[in-house]
């Protein structure tokens, strides 16, 4: 009697053992594939991270930044709103006053713009006349004044600077040797243009 109740304990002792041992990996698993989803959802944020890292610097090297965007951002909002605020003062004049308001923006804007082009024209002319003289013609741009009068005296104002400061660079040239400019490699000295250039902006 006793081993028959020893063997019916004994056998539910072993058959709970078996399950234990049969749930453990299972278990394990679990576990497991928990610690993997986890690790996973690391990844994932480490690849989007490195992804917006990635379109940061690819936006640089393409010349714009988020601040150049912000900025383009704003400027079209103002420009916007400046738009939504000028047709809703035109709404509110009569018809009289707002045909005479959009005839002098009109009058305004090609101003502008002929002013725009005779600027334009000014500058190609400087730029012509100064390689006419040898001398460098992206100075244009600096040299352009008011008007015809005042850039032809901008340009020989310096033409005389140029010319001093050529002199200047051959007188150093034949005292020293081979002098160099900055910015020179370590072969030889500078070219006799990289002299007078330096020079040139030294004294504008």
């Amino acid at each position: 009697m006793e081993n028959g109740t020893g063997g019916a304990v004994g056998d539910r002792l072993n058959g709970g053992a078996a399950a234990v041992g049969a749930a453990a990996p299972e278990a394990q698993g679990g576990a497991a594939a928990t610690a993997s989803g986890q690790t996973g959802g690391s990844g994932d944020a480490a690849a989007q991270a490195a992804a917006q890292g990635d379109k940061g610097a690819a936006a640089e090297r393409g010349g714009f930044t988020q601040a150049d965007i912000d900025r383009a951002v704003d400027a079209a909002k103002k420009q916007w709103t400046a738009e939504q605020d000028e047709a809703a003062r035109l709404s509110k004049l009569t018809k009289d006053e707002r045909t005479r308001e959009e005839l002098r923006l009109g009058r305004e804007k090609l101003d502008r713009e002929r002013a725009a082009f005779e600027r334009e024209k000014l500058e190609t002319e400087t730029a012509r006349q100064l390689a006419e003289r040898r001398l460098p013609a992206g100075m244009a741009a600096r040299l352009c004044g008011s008007d015809a009068e005042e850039t032809k005296a901008n340009i020989d104002a310096f033409e005389a600077d140029w010319n001093k400061a050529l002199k200047a660079a051959v007188s150093e040239r034949l005292s020293s040797g081979a002098p160099k400019a900055p910015g020179a490699d370590a072969r030889g000295g500078g070219s006799m243009k990289d002299i007078i250039e330096e020079n040139i902006k030294r004294g504008f």
